[in-house]
């Protein structure tokens, strides 16, 4: 069965929403030397995370990025680099978007001494929005979704100044309306908005501590247009499990 948050962790997200302040946690992945080895050599990620290698100074290790996927002759291409051989013990680095890097220890890379990370996006874009006045109004998330992390969601191409609500739902059952897709529906937290004058809208909140792992949620906001029937359209929704 799906984890649910509690209710009090839904009743403090929905406070966090109408009180936005900004924090910041990320999660660290360690990476460590043995011989001629990276361990693990293979890694998967989320956007946003930090990789730490230890252990670099003791086998007169570096890290190097390298094209992918790695071999023993693959030369540096400019990417991350800790230095030369045993400059130094720790190494770390941020990875802000998803995608793949590969890298090598240069004075060990003929031995095989390499690496992969995987960086998986948190969120994912499950379409559904409806044309109004300015287009699909365009939802994004950003955040890692760990406690006291940062959850930033932006909307654009809404009517200018127009009434929006915003909704949260933690088991949803889309269905088709409004010319596009409901898909945070039935909700769990519903918050009030406004866009600006240029139909935008821009919010960044803590996360809050209490919901469970592997809890799924997705977000949508309908939002008020004077230039279609219903007088209602649908942004995109976005969707993302909690790590």
């Amino acid at each position: 069965m799906r984890p649910l948050p509690t209710r009090s962790a839904v009743l403090a997200l929905g406070a966090l929403l109408l009180l936005p302040q900004v924090l910041a946690a990320q999660t660290t992945h360690v990476v460590t030397t043995a011989g001629f080895s990276f361990v693990p050599s293979e890694l998967t990620i989320r956007e946003g995370d930090t990789v730490r290698w230890t252990n670099l100074q003791p086998g007169s290790h570096n890290v190097a990025e390298v094209d992918c996927p790695p071999t023993g002759a693959s030369p540096w291409n400019g990417g991350f680099f800790s230095g030369f051989g045993g400059d130094v013990d720790t190494f770390e680095l941020v990875f802000p978007a998803p995608g793949e890097a590969c890298y090598v220890c240069q004075p060990h890379q003929t031995f095989g001494m390499s690496g992969r990370i995987t960086i998986e996006p948190v969120w994912t874009d499950l379409g559904g929005g409806s044309p109004g006045v300015a287009g699909v109004p365009a939802l994004t998330a950003d955040g890692p979704l760990t406690a006291g992390s940062t959850l930033s969601i932006g909307l654009a191409d809404a009517a200018p100044s127009a009434p929006m609500v915003f909704w949260l739902a933690f088991a949803p059952v889309p269905f088709a309306a409004l010319g596009g897709v409901v898909h945070a529906f039935p909700y769990n937290l519903q918050v009030l908005r406004t866009s600006s004058p240029a139909g935008t809208f821009a919010q960044s909140v803590p996360w809050p501590a209490g919901v469970p792992v592997g809890t799924e949620l997705t977000l949508q906001f309908l939002v008020g247009d004077a230039s279609v029937p219903a007088g209602i359209v649908l942004s995109n929704a976005v969707f993302a499990t909690t790590p």
